[in-house]
């Protein structure tokens, strides 16, 4: 959607599916994230890719399994979570979210939960199914199982720096289920911002900026099948993605800077503006359809 310096996820992903497909061999089958369901609502929107808001790079990073991690003397691991009740407790944390509001995510706050918190929290999950690994850029990447019936893992990344939490990006699956646009709308109120990018994979990226909130969520709009000058935001079929971060990080520094030029503000180059957008999505399932002035909006 649009390139994040820090956020190399797909290429991450694909590289510790193979460095662990030997050890899950015989467990579960685990397929990689994909975000592509088919739209229920007219118009009907064909989606062939979910576009990715990872940017690439040419460099492999280093990946580290952190499973067997030690921790500081002054904290105690928890209790590992027996394989039976993983169900229950992940469908309990991702309905109340650890009972806190983002920017915090499953009880952590970026700049204020250390990496030994972090570590701390994912070491109660050892089992086939879970893992935790870090590469040499201090991104620590979390992957889990929602419940015994989910044979895809889902995927949260922690970025770090100096022995603390400095953002979450919470990836496809964990922000669809946990955070989908209606909610964050609802429960969060009118956005700051909403940013409309130039085309990539057919399909327009959207930020949701909620900056004082240190909230940004990532969207797509795609062209509709007969009134091209349409592109609609669907939540059926509509690959998404949250970053959050720590009070002196900017949420410029989670994006390219070509990327923050590139974007334009909703009410430029749409018929649609940022209170009118809320009123709309904020209601569940609801799809909204704008005509967007792609001319405005250059690479």
């Amino acid at each position: 959607m649009f390139s994040r310096k820090y956020f190399s996820w797909n290429l991450k992903f694909l590289i510790s599916n193979i460095m662990l497909a030997t050890f899950f061999t015989s467990c579960s089958s685990v397929s990689s994230i994909s975000v592509s369901p088919t739209p229920t609502s007219t118009p009907t929107i064909t989606v062939t890719q979910s576009p990715t808001v990872m940017p690439t790079t040419t460099l492999a990073p280093t990946l580290t399994s952190t499973n067997n991690q030690i921790l500081p003397p002054s904290l105690t691991p928890l209790p590992t979570v027996h394989f039976d009740e993983i169900a229950f407790t992940f469908e309990k944390l991702l309905a109340t979210n650890g009972g806190c509001r983002l920017p915090c995510f499953w009880g952590m706050t970026p700049g204020k939960t250390t990496v030994a918190e972090l570590l701390q929290f994912t070491g109660q999950f050892t089992m086939p199914g879970f893992d935790m690994l870090n590469t040499d850029d201090g991104t620590y990447t979390f992957r889990y199982l929602k419940s015994q019936t989910e044979p895809s893992r889902w995927v949260v990344q922690f970025l770090t720096n100096g022995g603390k939490i400095r953002g979450i990006d919470l990836i496809a699956e964990t922000a669809q289920y946990s955070f989908p646009l209606s909610k964050t709308l609802s429960e969060y109120g009118v956005p700051e911002k909403v940013l409309i990018g130039p085309e990539v994979f057919e399909a327009l990226p959207m930020m949701v900026l909620y900056e004082g909130q240190r909230i940004m969520g990532s969207y797509y709009l795609y062209q509709d099948n007969i009134d091209k000058s349409l592109y609609c935001y669907s939540p059926g079929s509509t690959s998404q993605e949250i970053v959050i971060w720590a009070p002196n990080e900017d949420w410029r520094s989670f994006i390219g800077p070509k990327e923050e030029q590139s974007y334009k503000p909703l009410d430029e180059v749409s018929d649609y503006d940022i209170t009118s957008f809320h009123e709309v999505l904020r209601m569940s399932n609801k799809t909204l359809c704008m005509k967007i002035q792609t001319d405005k909006i250059l690479p």
